[in-house]
């Protein structure tokens, strides 16, 4: 479709310069400011029309400055044009002079007498005072027609100087008017001849444009069918691509799914096995803190036990020392009550037992004294015992606290060695992920490589199927006679090998 435009562009291209170059050269003007080519009046004039019309022309242009003939401005105005004279209306300035000095031209439509002075000129508008230095004349004064030139000439026989000079210019005039009119006709039939034989090369150039165009848009046509027929194929292998790439996306998918479901198993047994690490911690310190208040209860029953034994001890080592003390002082007492009759009688002996009884409840008092600082000291040494009961629990406390912080220790240290093996394999497990998805991303180019190769080997077998049926057709054209197919065996065998290694030529590049 931009090779029918671009071919189109050109075409109108062209037949628009084409246009405009006629355009031009039809509004143009020639050196007299005629129309080239116009169907106007000038384009008919014969030499006595166009006489005429210079002759109206200087007329009017004398009209309108009194003091100057046609053929004075005729003069100056062709002088102008070939770069004879310099514009007197623009000051100019003078080569060789300082660019403050200006030299400002007089008007050259005025004839002039002789200067005095470069700035003062004297002009007199009559073209026959020519030489003269005379007052102006009046108001159409040198509007001067045949018949009043033949009446001035009867007229003024003594100026027939004057006479000769103006009749001399005039005819001088009627001969630059008609070899002005000759030259323009000139022109114009020069002109008619360059234009038909611009119409008649612009006609060949828009016919071979016109041919050139066709072929063009045939070309252009032939190479969008190619375009098409290529986007089709182009269309196809992309549809295919599309498809593989679909399939590698949704294997790729799969993998990744399989890859995230495998790291949340594997997050997920960490969790259980961390939860489970710190249910058998929790559980491990639960045994203990039992454990604990079981051998604190039992040391406590112990102590309360061993402490009622020795109050017990205690009681009973009093309650028969009491009972011996009563036993005693009973027997005393009996002693004392059957003896009365006797302490009667022995007084002396009764003094002795008083004694006696004194000496033995001094004893008793000693005894006594003695039971208070034995049970003074059982008390210390149970406190004392107590003391040191205290101790070891407290110490087997700390002996139970250190074995079981180093326990715990042990238990971390292996609950950390085997978060660091799962990290270890989870780390193993991600590289095994990236190698994987490098294989694939290596597999995937390898396979688009292999596509590419592919496309290229079929379109190869397309060219070298094309250019041998090209060539059977061809050797068929030239050798109708030889052979089934237009080639005899010889001749096929050898295209073939041709066509192979053209085709192996195209795989290898």
């Amino acid at each position: 479709m931009r090779l029918t435009q671009t071919a189109s562009t050109i075409v109108l291209d062209q037949d628009q310069y084409l246009r405009d170059v006629l355009h031009r050269f039809r509004n143009s003007r020639n050196d007299h400011g005629h129309l080239h080519q116009s169907t106007n009046r000038q384009n008919e004039l014969t030499s006595k029309q166009a006489d005429g019309d210079l002759h109206d022309a200087a007329v009017s242009a004398q009209k309108r400055s009194p003091g100057t003939s046609g053929l004075d401005c005729c003069r100056n105005a062709g002088a102008i044009e070939y770069g004879q004279l310099v514009d007197a209306n623009h000051e100019h300035v003078e080569m060789g002079r300082s660019p403050s000095v200006l030299f400002r031209h007089v008007r050259l439509t005025m004839v002039f007498s002789q200067p005095q002075d470069p700035h003062l000129f004297q002009g007199s508008f009559n073209a026959a005072d020519v030489g003269q230095v005379d007052e102006p004349l009046k108001f159409g004064e040198g509007v001067l027609t045949e018949e009043e030139l033949k009446r001035q000439r009867v007229r003024k026989k003594g100026d027939a100087g004057r006479n000769e000079w103006t009749i001399l210019m005039n005819s001088k005039a009627e001969q630059y008017k008609r070899s002005v009119a000759e030259e323009m006709a000139s022109k114009r039939s020069k002109q008619n001849k360059f234009g038909e034989e611009i119409r008649v090369q612009i006609d060949e150039i828009r016919k071979r444009n016109q041919r050139e165009a066709e072929e063009r848009q045939t070309e252009a046509r032939r190479i969008l069918e190619q375009i098409k027929m290529h986007e089709l194929e182009e269309a196809r292998k992309e549809q295919r691509l599309r498809e593989r790439n679909e399939h590698d996306r949704v294997f790729v998918q799969d993998q990744l799914r399989l890859r995230a479901q495998a790291a949340q198993a594997a997050e997920a047994k960490r969790r259980e096995l961390e939860a489970r690490a710190r249910a058998t911690l929790q559980r491990q310190a639960e045994r203990d803190r039992r454990a604990r208040e079981e051998e604190r209860r039992r040391f406590q029953e112990e102590m309360r036990v061993q402490r009622m034994e020795n109050e017990q001890q205690l009681t009973e080592k009093k309650r028969r020392h009491d009972e011996e003390r009563q036993r005693d002082i009973e027997e005393q007492r009996r002693l004392l009550l059957t003896s009365q009759a006797v302490e009667e009688a022995k007084r002396g002996q009764m003094q002795k037992l008083a004694n006696k009884v004194a000496m033995l409840e001094k004893d008793n008092e000693a005894v006594q004294r003695a039971v208070q600082e034995r049970l003074k000291e059982e008390e210390r040494r149970i406190a004392r015992f107590q003391e040191e009961a205290s101790l070891r629990e407290a110490e087997a406390e700390q002996n139970k606290l250190r074995r079981q912080r180093e326990r715990t220790i042990e238990m971390k240290a292996a609950i950390q060695k085997q978060l660091d093996e799962k990290r270890a394999a989870y780390s193993r497990q991600v590289e095994e992920s990236k190698r994987l998805a490098n294989t694939i991303r290596q597999l995937s180019a390898e396979e688009e490589e292999r596509r590419k190769h592919e496309v290229i080997k079929a379109h190869a077998q397309r060219i070298a199927y094309k250019a041998e049926l090209d060539m059977q057709v061809k050797l068929q054209k030239e050798r109708p006679s030889v052979g089934e197919n237009g080639m005899d065996d010889n001749e096929r065998v050898l295209n073939r090998r041709l066509l192979q290694n053209a085709v192996a030529d195209l795989m290898r590049q």
